[in-house]
């Protein structure tokens, strides 16, 4: 769909506190389709750390940088850390009045085109995930021969159902009417999606992720994602998979997650207390764990 708000906003997701000697550096990346994706690079303060792998991070969906700032305090201390924007918020440029695909096998093509682009292949490299980005590195490792070393993935998910009282309006209401919608949005992100008594803030995070969002390509990407199943997708994929998930977290049923994992051919899963951990330093740590381990076990 032409996208009417193609403005290259980044709507609080420019810039977070780093570690002391993290370097950012931004990067504009065009994909074969024309839309511009937004890319940070993280480099630690040690120097030259090109024995390392690059860790690959790939957010959820309308997720801004400022929700990822405790891992990636973590990561970026250690690692390259390459954190991709996806094509739905608001930093990607779209092509002006151009019909754009949000869909999955678009987003998984985007991820593909990132990898070639900036990781050599040469070089190794390790995913951390989380939502819509976890299920996106799942399609694409299903798809690959160049696997990573390891991969830590935040409640991915194998459908994006979303009600039918919520699509018709979705699909009929105009998008300059689309702030009548966001009340109906929040309180079924708040209310039936979420432990709102357990976790009010993360309920809080979702409300101002709800805000910030670019109406026409929230739309859009629910639309395109609402048919997704993955199961077969995940049968394919047989590099080692962390999937982590928080007891507490209603958003991702823990009985989902253990199906999930179920169907990955060499998947572990590690829970954590609460969604709000799962963004928190503790999964940063768990990441650095799971990489060191990893290329410990490579160098048997």
């Amino acid at each position: 769909r032409p996208d009417p708000e193609n403005r290259g906003l980044h709507l609080m997701t420019d810039s977070i506190p780093l570690p002391p000697g993290v370097h950012q550096q931004e990067f504009r990346l065009e994909m074969s389709d024309g839309v511009v994706l937004r890319l940070l690079e993280f480099s630690p303060p040690h120097g030259d750390d090109s024995l390392k792998p690059v860790i690959v991070f790939v957010p959820g969906a309308i997720s801004p940088l400022y929700a990822w700032q405790a891992i990636l305090e973590v990561l970026t201390v250690r690692y390259t850390v390459l954190y991709v924007e996806t094509r739905e918020k608001g930093s990607a440029r779209i092509p002006a009045g151009s019909r754009v695909d949000f869909g999955m096998d678009r987003l998984r093509q985007d991820l593909d085109e990132v990898l070639e682009k900036k990781v050599p292949a040469s070089r190794q490299h390790c995913f951390v995930g989380c939502s819509l980005g976890a299920t996106v590195i799942l399609e694409h490792l299903a798809r690959v021969e160049r696997l990573p070393l390891a991969s830590v993935l935040i409640a991915p998910n194998s459908d994006f159902r979303v009600p039918s009282w919520l699509l018709i309006p979705a699909r009929l209401v105009p998008i300059r009417l689309f702030n009548a919608i966001k009340p109906i949005l929040k309180w079924y992100y708040g209310k039936v999606l979420l432990d709102v008594e357990s976790e009010p803030e993360q309920a809080a995070r979702y409300r101002q992720m709800i805000d910030s969002a670019q109406p026409s390509r929230l739309r859009a990407g629910a639309l395109a994602l609402q048919k997704y199943q993955g199961w077969e997708t995940f049968a394919k994929v047989t590099a080692p998979v962390l999937v982590v998930t928080g007891e507490s977290d209603t958003l991702h049923p823990l009985q989902k997650m253990k199906k999930i994992v179920s169907a990955l051919p060499n998947a572990r899963l590690h829970l954590m207390a609460s969604d709000r951990e799962t963004q928190s330093q503790a999964l940063g740590l768990l990441a650095i764990d799971t990489i060191t381990s990893a290329r410990s076990q490579e160098e048997l």
